[in-house]
């Protein structure tokens, strides 16, 4: 009686545990969501809620040179005061994507200049990055950890 139980119910028990191992996420997928936030990420001429659209609510954005931020509020304030002084016209690259059930892992870089507000100032950089990006409930991907240094030329 034991082994005609298993019989029956060891097909069911493989079965689910099968289900918990499958992907819920498509690496294609996750590639064009990647791309289309690092746009985003380019597009200086979008407003700052564009731009804070992308963001995580518990980001964690770590510059070469300054303090952790640690909250949409500062990223936003951040954002504000850059605009103050000029913009940047940048292209970001994803080198490497690595997706995982609950994030994704981006190692890239960005080329741009950065323009001063009255237009006579201009300054290439060049910056290698790491992002962590936080896959939300609907299976979005959010800017979750940013870390990057300027590459001196």
């Amino acid at each position: 009686m034991k082994k005609i139980l298993i019989g029956i119910l060891l097909p069911f028990l493989l079965s689910g545990c099968g289900d918990n191992m499958k992907k819920e996420y498509s690496e294609e997928d996750d590639k064009k969501m990647v791309s289309e936030i690092l746009e985003n990420l380019d597009d200086h001429t979008l407003d700052v809620d564009a731009k804070m659209s992308v963001y995580s609510e518990d980001i964690i954005h770590m510059g070469q040179g300054n303090r952790a931020i640690t909250s949409l509020e500062d990223l936003r304030s951040m954002f504000i005061e850059e605009r103050k002084w000029g913009h940047s016209e940048m292209k970001h690259q994803a080198f490497e994507i690595h997706s995982f059930d609950d994030h994704v892992i981006v190692r890239g870089g960005v080329k741009g200049q950065w323009h001063s507000i009255d237009g006579n100032n201009t300054v290439p950089f060049e910056t290698n990055n790491l992002m962590t990006f936080k896959r939300t409930n609907n299976g979005e991907l959010k800017i979750w950890h940013v870390i990057f240094n300027r590459i001196e030329n």
